[in-house]
């Protein structure tokens, strides 16, 4: 193909690529949860033209990050269970919330909950341990997270993902997984 005094040259509609390394930033899922970072790596990827896309033969590594500010402003913006003005702090295998409830009066409490996979596709919180005002509210909150979980179900998205750790660092938590071809 020429175009004026030059050649313009057409991609192929495949391309080999031996080994991708793909980083997607502030990438909002539909229920509203912004994911810090997703990081995917595969080898002998196939790159389409028409329509763009990449097809791994094998299994990619998924790793996803999401930052304490993120699911604290998830969360204000959710207010589960009539919940407001939370804060979140993320230490190492655990995170805590700290949120207001009105019931008769305001109430201030903090949760520590912990994640985990089941089924490789579901996240589930867990509850640790809550404490208002020196008091214990376990089944109360236990019965509201019973209304949430899975907090994400990996069928529920355009690709077929399994989950296969999460790890909670004071920097974010960390879910682990591969992404089938």
């Amino acid at each position: 193909m020429t175009f004026g005094s030059g050649m313009i040259r057409v991609m192929p509609q495949n391309v080999q690529v031996g080994s991708v390394t793909a980083s997607f930033c502030n990438v909002r899922l539909p229920i509203g949860l912004v994911l810090d970072r997703i990081e995917i790596e595969g080898q002998d990827a196939e790159l389409h033209t028409d329509p763009l896309h990449l097809e791994l033969p094998e299994p990619g590594n998924v790793r996803v990050f999401v930052g304490a500010e993120s699911l604290e402003k998830y969360l204000n913006e959710q207010a589960p269970g009539g919940l407001r003005d939370f804060q979140v702090r993320l230490v190492p295998g655990a995170i805590e919330v700290q949120a207001t409830a009105r019931v008769i009066v305001e109430l201030r409490a903090t949760a520590t909950c912990k994640l985990r996979i089941e089924h490789g596709r579901e996240l589930h919180v867990e509850l640790m341990s809550v404490d208002v005002l020196g008091g214990s509210a376990k089944s109360l909150v236990e019965s509201q997270l019973d209304k949430i979980n899975p907090i994400l179900d990996a069928r529920e998205y355009p690709v077929q993902l399994e989950l296969h750790s999460v790890e909670i660092t004071s920097e974010a938590v960390i879910v682990t997984g591969t992404l089938a071809p």
